[in-house]
């Protein structure tokens, strides 16, 4: 069962892989996304040159390893994913993929915060991080109207597809 939780009853355990639910978009943190437009939001931030760098495995790939992880933690196939709505909160996102990226060790086969490669070395950790850091250092001017764009998208697919309080909000990862 997924726990609903005011913000401020939330942990400050970035890279706990707990998520909360929350009943109406008004109550999704301000600095989340839809899951739906962060593969978008990323590619054209990075493809417009307002975030320098590259990431091994890009924020909307974990996002959705995150979605992966919740569906399956609660008996769910990719199949279900509709019945939910999926936000991303940015930061908490952000943060929790530095604390994993700090924390890889080879030795540690359940540590592998850069799926996909067998040898990882510290300029891959590296140049991952300072990607990040430079996502998280354009959010202050971008994560405001990607918030309000992503409350729009939501309550106009919820009316048009008449689901309105049916469909049940998941913010990933965690709190803050």
């Amino acid at each position: 069962m997924v726990k609903c939780l005011e913000p401020q009853e939330r942990t400050s355990f970035a890279s706990k892989s707990e998520q909360f639910s929350y009943n109406t978009v008004q109550n999704a943190p301000d600095t989340s996304i839809l899951l739906v437009s962060l593969k978008v939001f990323e590619n054209e931030l990075t493809s417009r040159d307002l975030v320098e760098g590259s990431c091994s495995s890009p924020l909307w790939f974990i996002a959705e390893t995150e979605r992966n992880v919740y569906l399956w933690r609660h008996g769910y196939s990719l199949d279900d994913a509709d019945e939910f709505e999926f936000w991303v909160d940015i930061p908490a996102l952000i943060q929790k993929r530095v604390d994993q990226l700090s924390r890889y060790s080879g030795a540690n086969p359940f540590i592998n915060p850069v799926w996909g490669l067998e040898v990882v070395d510290d300029e891959d950790i590296e140049s991952d991080i300072a990607y990040l850091t430079a996502l998280q250092d354009a959010l202050p001017k971008i994560l405001p109207h990607a918030n309000a764009l992503s409350r729009v998208n939501s309550e106009i697919y919820r009316e048009l597809t008449g689901q309105g309080d049916d469909l049940e909000i998941v913010v990933l990862p965690s709190g803050k």
